[in-house]
């Protein structure tokens, strides 16, 4: 189950990096909006398409310029791993990662991020 997380973060991410809009979405996402969809956009086809959706949390305590990112997976995901993870809880996080919104945006940073969440996994 973890392997089609990881999977599915690794599309999202191959796709976001030939996109600098998607990129500088995912690097530097706004401190306020909570809750809010960071990446991709919220369209029947992407969440069919990559099974998950990253969302913006809280600014990170005493961190300025910190927040952290949420993965969560769709109800309507392709991928039916992907959907039996989701039946269990529907907003449960799978993965989080800390994005500095003022860092530069480039690939490598954006793999910086990548690597965050593949780490966190928790299926």
């Amino acid at each position: 189950m973890a392997s089609a997380a990881r999977k599915a973060i690794q599309t999202l991410f191959d796709d976001a990096a030939k996109n600098k809009s998607a990129m500088k979405r995912l690097l530097n996402p706004a401190m306020e909006d909570a809750g809010s969809r960071v990446f991709p956009a919220r369209t029947a086809k992407h969440d069919q398409r990559y099974g998950i959706r990253i969302d913006k949390g809280e600014p990170v305590k005493d961190k300025p310029n910190i927040i952290r990112l949420h993965l969560q997976i769709n109800s309507n995901a392709k991928s039916k791993t992907l959907r039996d993870l989701v039946k269990e809880d529907s907003h449960k996080v799978f993965s989080v990662a800390d994005v500095d919104t003022t860092q530069e945006v480039t690939e490598e940073n954006l793999n910086k991020v990548k690597e965050q969440f593949l780490r966190n996994v928790k299926v």
